[in-house]
């Protein structure tokens, strides 16, 4: 679908597809920051878990299925986390947008709202999708309450996604943000939010 070197950028971040070069720089955050981890549904902490991430990621961008990207924040000129597209369907015009982690010293920062601006940006203006969607786990409010404050549109609940690393089964809350609503004030919101917090 895209070039292997393909860059998505703006003042603040700049996404790169996930290679395993990138390994070394992200390793750090799966060992010291098991916290991170606390809502996913795969085993990501500790060095040989997150290789086994990493390398699935990677093999999907081979597949073409997936585009994970390695987050950098160029404010502090670090790596900062990941996120990703997937669920990728060319023929519905349809995306998700997940898979997203930062470093603890990186969240609350504003640097979700540049790494969203971009994903969304391109997944409708150059991929012209009709449809970007969210699932997120309905126990994590932090995240929940970003994709509200970004303009997306609360859908409903999809009971026993998955299951939770402690055996547990979680549900998963559906947000999404469609073309035109992006067009004519979605776009609008997140640059006005951008705007404000650089001011």
């Amino acid at each position: 679908m895209l070039e292997r070197n393909f860059i998505l950028e703006d003042n603040r971040a700049r996404l790169t597809i996930l290679n395993a070069q990138d390994y070394p720089n992200l390793v750090h955050f799966a060992i010291q920051e098991p916290s991170i981890w606390k809502y996913s549904f795969e085993q990501v902490a500790g060095a040989d878990h997150f290789r086994n991430y990493i390398d699935k990621a990677i093999q999907k961008v081979t597949l073409g299925t997936e585009i994970p990207f390695a987050v950098f924040d160029k404010s502090v000129l670090a790596v900062a986390g990941s996120s990703r597209f997937y669920d990728i369907n060319t023929t519905q015009k349809t995306i998700k947008i997940g898979y997203t982690w930062y470093g603890n010293a990186f969240q609350e920062t504003g640097i979700n709202r540049h790494v969203k601006f971009l994903m969304l940006s391109f997944a409708f203006e150059e991929l012209e999708m009709e449809r970007v969607s969210f699932e997120v786990n309905t126990q994590n409010e932090k995240s929940i309450m970003s994709l509200e404050k970004l303009g997306c549109q609360f859908e409903g609940v999809l009971r026993s996604t998955h299951y939770n690393l402690d055996g547990s089964r979680r549900d998963s809350a559906v947000f999404s943000i469609l073309q035109q609503e992006w067009i004519i004030h979605t776009k609008k919101k997140i640059q006005s939010l951008l705007k404000a917090a650089s001011e």
